[in-house]
């Protein structure tokens, strides 16, 4: 059986800092407004996923949580978007599409090109 992704993490591992409103109020939880969406302090977005399962204890139960879902203090769960799973530096780094793999690549485009110019001409 794999083991849970949180397996051995505390839960302040899983809470989302500086959570800021980036949505219309979807309703409230222990008098609380709840945001359709939220942004962190790194400016990811993340939406409503539910209210958080605690344990016996009252603590957040960090086992419940799914790939990608993170608490906020308050107690709500809130999913990461898609675009932003990869944060910052996977945004930064994300390959082109466009852009040749190696160098024999780029070398055969390059010919590609030049062909197709005398062909035209």
């Amino acid at each position: 059986m794999k083991p849970h992704f949180s397996q051995k993490r505390p839960v302040e591992y899983f809470i989302l800092m500086e959570p800021r409103p980036d949505g219309p109020t979807i309703g409230t939880y222990g008098g609380q407004p709840i945001p359709a969406a939220i942004r962190d302090g790194f400016g990811r977005r993340f939406t409503y996923a539910g209210v958080a399962s605690r344990l016996r204890n009252g603590k957040l139960d960090v086992e419940s949580l799914s790939p990608g879902e993170w608490f906020v203090r308050s107690g709500l769960v809130y999913r990461i978007e898609p675009a932003d799973a990869q944060g910052m530096l996977g945004r930064l780094f994300k390959p082109r599409h466009d852009a040749p793999e190696s160098a024999e690549e780029a070398e055969s485009s390059e010919r590609d090109r030049h062909e197709s110019g005398r062909r035209a001409a």
